[in-house]
């Protein structure tokens, strides 16, 4: 009896194991796991990305054209988060960024490589000032840091390796540099977005890659946006979203509880042909 159930609970460990990886999911190297050209959105409410609740009231935003644009009217911040994509530990970020407004020079735009809530909290950006500089980062060659300052359209780059960041590559017309930081960047687990503050700036496109270094982007996402116009991701009054691709960690979460429903079982099984055996004897 005992070895019965232990071969029948392998097996559906095994097959939960299976599952679990599947959810976790299985990218090519280069596969686009998030992509939204703003292009294909003319109203912001279409694009699954969702306004902070501790953004200040007083900013405008909103789709114009081919870009996504925020300005900011006074000292608070604006946090916009961005569609909840899974993703492994290694990962690349690519946006476009481009500042229309830099009357103060500390105004600044950040990639936020992690946050948690709705608020959000527990943050960790990549923060671009309006004078060219970028935080924790060495001197930005002058040519390009002047750029910035002066509203050239720059693409950055962030390779994510083991969930550590060590550099960025940022390319701006023909040039392309590979900027280190001063010291590398544990990245823990949640959302990602954009936070403004004091600063205006527009960002054309954005994309979440599985793995670093890759020469080609690939997949359904590689040449289409998670949302469009005509396939809109509305945010309802909870938050979730509906359309689009689905919100991870609802599979995950199946899975686990499977799982321990499988090891209750077993235990509980096993305990009372314990106990029979004994009273047997």
């Amino acid at each position: 009896m005992k070895k019965l159930l232990v071969l029948i609970i392998a097996a559906l460990m095994a097959v939960f194991s299976v599952s679990v990886s599947a959810a976790e999911g299985e990218w090519a190297i280069g596969e686009v796991l998030y992509h939204q050209d703003f292009a294909d959105i003319g109203e912001f409410k279409n694009s699954g990305i969702k306004l902070g609740t501790l953004s200040s009231t007083s900013a405008e935003y909103g789709c114009q054209g081919e870009y996504f644009a925020v300005q900011t009217k006074d000292s608070g911040r604006v946090y916009m988060i961005l569609p909840q994509v899974e993703h492994g530990s290694t990962y690349t970020v690519e946006f476009t960024l481009k500042f229309t407004d830099t009357s103060n020079p500390r105004g600044y735009i950040g990639f936020m490589l992690t946050c948690r809530g709705e608020e959000p909290t527990n943050i960790t950006s990549l923060v671009f000032r309006s004078d060219g500089t970028i935080d924790d980062f060495g001197e930005i060659p002058g040519a390009l840091s002047e750029g910035i300052a002066a509203g050239a359209e720059i693409k950055v780059i962030i390779p994510v390796e083991n969930n550590i960041l060590r550099h960025i590559i940022i390319e701006s017309g023909m040039s392309a540099y590979t900027i280190e930081r001063d010291s590398m960047l544990v990245i823990g687990e949640g959302g990602m977005g954009l936070q403004y503050r004091q600063i205006g700036a527009t960002v054309r496109e954005i994309y979440i890659v599985n793995g670093v270094g890759y020469t080609e982007k690939t997949g359904e996402l590689a040449d289409s946006s998670y949302a469009t116009d005509d396939k809109p991701v509305i945010l309802p009054d909870d938050g979730e979203e509906s359309g689009g691709a689905p919100v991870t960690g609802e599979w995950n979460f199946i899975i686990s509880l499977g799982l321990a429903v499988i090891s209750g079982t077993a235990l509980m099984v096993l305990g009372v042909d314990s106990v029979r055996r004994r009273r047997q004897r």
